[in-house]
């Protein structure tokens, strides 16, 4: 996460990317048909203005009546030749572009839940929530083929589908519980025993359906493929992959050759009235290995790490093993992937040296029955044996695995960014943080785009060497542009050309999806703020311990009022410290150490009525050695002064230091003063000399003048941290005995002043 601050303030720009975006609260239906014209319903927010109904390759839109900021309805057509699937739906209007909103695609008509179904195959959208039980009824015939498939976990619903199919006499002849397969969505796929009327039953498998609770119920003779075998393929490559969970006529199907760097791909599904997700193919960057055993037990050897293996159990309590070669004395981590995937396979992983000894093994992982280890080669090994079994000795078609096999020690590096949503002021720039996370790599990453981008261009696209972030500024050519886009890194390691996406979502599933990467651009037509550097930087370098100052202009739109908070953006990890705990003193808690930060070095608010400040930049003494971006965000407040209403960025600068070293003092201080002592004519006695009003933590020893002497010289220690200012107030004083009582000099000012 980015870390930036004003004074003692941490700001983070992810929570305002999307501040005044168009948002998507309900679609009705759920669905679009191919080949045909669906009329959709949108309801949301700041959905209008000029709104644009963003759809799978090849589907037009057709606004029907008034574009409403807070409902539109569309015709939407899609081609024959439309993939179908599981598709997602954006809004763009002059507020930008919105989050992506799941939307089943097929070429079933669509319909609103009906307690009586009177056309197959249909596809109807409903809603259910809490303990609710829907019924819908059919005519069916004796030896027909009913699919029943709801859709609701793989649009993103909180409904846990369960569905029974009920005949006439109100007997159960079929049920479908919750599918690991299809993300938690019920099927049935059943042949009707006898002519009649049935009944279809849905519910929340605890009767306790959750909101949003919207589903689709799809009935008919209805094709389906859940995965596929094998489950990746190499970027590039094309071949043939044969559906698993399924009721396909062709047990073949061509996967797609991956020549972006989508991170899934997906084989086309030709049949008609296909339902659900087509299978996921993982693309990986290294060879893609499949087994090819002629008996069981035998030891298949693989191209060499990194490696991907492609396997799947066809008999009982099958082992297979398989030996990789690796570099000896260097690190793997050996990964399997098969429930995160859909697979039924519940793994058990062993690794040991080709030439015998057990090197590790694993069962479950943390949050998922997947295993997963990582292993240190041996010094005098140079192949692995792998070996993977199902826990139960369970085996067929659908026991498929993948194995990845990955090298820690070669340098890589992971991108991420802290929104999905990116809308950039028309005659503006949107700043924004991306930040890396290395292993063994250090130079640098360029960022591009994986295609194209309609447009939005990016400066600040280099992330310098041994950084961890860049601010990535990004551009648009003119309000009502679009696109929904990759954003990739790439790097030269060695003799690899290593290309990694940026993550804009997070993800629990194990490996890279397609959602995690896509970046939805956006225009913000009208925006309520802008904020730009009127001159530039009264310089590009940071000094240790001094500061920069730049002047900075905000424009507010017509009817934007308010305050504008000025805060920093840098690329710079905050350091922290440790304190006590307000609420328990017996604690300690830690919190961004201010002072070591890259900050402004006060608070700077612009008044409603003024649109001019300087900003005056300080750099800590303890910063790195290396280039560091910043960037100005402005904050247009409401009247409480709190709530932001609008942000706006200055396109980012990169900074380097002027030196690399600072000088400062440290420990105590010693400071000499010599002076002579004057007496009068006759008067030979010894006199002491001491030092009035010492600060507390400074000392000086009292200094004794002999009778015979008159020079003298007096220490005065300073604790680390105090200057000779300290002693202002300090006065010189000698003391002296004489027959009639103590005798005191005149009081001498000590002539000091702090270094400058």
């Amino acid at each position: 996460m980015l870390r930036a601050a004003t004074l003692s303030l941490v700001f983070t720009l992810s929570a305002t990317l999307a501040w005044s975006a168009p948002t998507i609260r309900n679609i009705t239906p759920r669905g679009l048909q191919i080949g045909g014209v669906t009329r959709v319903t949108i309801a949301g927010s700041s959905l209008a203005p000029q709104p644009q109904l963003l759809l799978p390759a090849g589907g037009t839109a057709k606004l029907v009546g008034d574009a409403k900021a807070d409902k539109l309805t569309f015709d939407v057509t899609l081609p024959a030749d439309v993939s179908p699937g599981i598709q997602t739906l954006r809004i763009a209007s002059d507020a930008g572009i919105s989050a992506p909103v799941k939307i089943g695609v097929d070429d079933l008509p669509q319909a609103t839940f009906a307690e009586q179904i009177d056309q197959r195959p249909t596809a109807m959208t409903g809603n259910l929530a809490g303990a609710q039980l829907l019924k819908t009824t059919l005519a069916g015939k004796q030896g027909e083929r009913l699919v029943v498939d709801v859709e609701s976990r793989r649009l993103d619903s909180k409904l846990r589908p369960v569905i029974r199919l009920l005949d006439d006499r109100g007997v159960q002849v079929a049920f479908s519980p919750q599918h690991d397969s299809i993300n938690g969505d019920a099927r049935l796929d059943f042949v009707l025993p006898h002519d009649g009327q049935y009944v279809i039953q849905l519910q929340d498998a605890l009767y306790k359906g959750g909101n949003p609770g919207y589903f689709r119920l799809k009935v008919g003779d209805l094709r389906y493929a859940d995965l596929a075998y094998p489950l990746g393929v190499a970027r590039k490559a094309s071949g043939y992959v044969q559906p698993i969970f399924t009721n396909l006529d062709s047990q073949q199907l061509t996967s797609g050759r991956a020549t972006s760097f989508a991170p899934t791909t997906s084989p086309k599904i030709a049949a008609s009235h296909f339902t659900g997700v087509a299978p996921r193919l993982l693309v990986s960057q290294s060879a893609e290995f499949v087994e090819q055993r002629q008996k069981p037990g035998e030891r298949i050897e693989t191209p060499a790490a990194p490696v991907s293996i492609n396997g799947r159990f066809s008999g009982e309590r099958e082992r297979d093993e398989y030996v990789v070669p690796v570099e000896p004395g260097k690190k793997y981590r050996v990964e399997v992937l098969a429930q995160r995937l859909g697979a039924p396979t519940d793994g058990v992983l062993e690794v040991h040296k080709s030439q015998g000894g057990g090197l590790g093994s694993s069962d479950d992982q943390a949050a998922t029955a997947d295993p997963g280890l990582t292993v240190d080669v041996p010094a005098d090994v140079n192949k692995l044996v792998i070996a993977l079994r199902d826990l139960q000795g369970r085996y067929g078609p659908e026991f498929v695995y993948r194995i990845e096999v990955t090298p820690l020690s070669v340098g890589n590096f992971t991108l991420s960014a802290d929104a999905n949503l990116w809308n950039v002021p028309a005659g503006g720039v949107l700043t924004i943080p991306i930040h890396v996370q290395r292993r063994g790599y250090g130079g640098p990453i360029e960022l591009t785009w994986d295609g194209e981008a309609g447009g939005f261009d990016l400066a600040g696209a280099t992330i310098p060497p041994g950084a961890t972030s860049t601010l990535l500024s990004v551009t648009a050519a003119a309000p009502g542009k679009f696109a929904v886009a990759r954003l990739i890194g790439s790097a030269k390691i060695g003799d690899r050309d290593v290309v990694r996406h940026v993550l804009a979502q997070t993800s629990d599933k194990g490996y890279v999806t397609n959602e995690q990467v896509k970046i939805g651009l956006g225009v913000i037509a009208q925006p309520k703020l802008r904020v730009a550097l009127t001159s530039d930087y009264s310089s590009d370098k940071l000094s240790l311990g001094k500061t920069i100052h730049a002047n900075v202009q905000i424009v507010r739109s017509e009817g934007a009022k308010g305050p504008v908070r000025l805060k920093l953006l840098t690329t710079q990890i905050a350091p922290q410290k440790e304190v006590a705990d307000p609420k328990d003193a017996k604690k300690k808690i830690k919190v961004n150490d201010v002072d070591r930060m890259l900050r402004l070095a006060e608070e700077v608010v612009i008044p409603a009525d003024q649109t001019d400040a300087v900003v005056t930049i300080a750099a800590p003494q303890d910063l790195a050695d290396r280039s560091w971006d910043l960037a100005i965000a402005a904050e247009l407040l409401a009247d409480d002064k709190k709530q932001v209403v609008a942000t706006a960025t200055t396109t980012a600068q990169r900074f380097s230091l002027s030196s690399p070293i600072f000088l400062q003092l440290a420990g105590e201080s010693v400071y000499r003063v010599q002076g002579k002592l004057v007496r009068s004519a006759g008067f030979q006695g010894v006199a002491k000399i001491t030092l009035e009003g010492l600060p507390v933590g400074a000392t000086a020893a009292e200094v004794e003048v002999p009778a015979d002497k008159s020079d003298y010289v007096i220490e005065i220690k300073l604790p680390a941290g105090m200057t000779a200012d300290a002693l202002a107030d300090v006065k010189l004083i000698a003391r002296s005995e004489k027959e009639s009582g103590e005798v005191v000099s005149n009081e001498v000012s000590l002539p000091l002043k702090s270094p400058r």
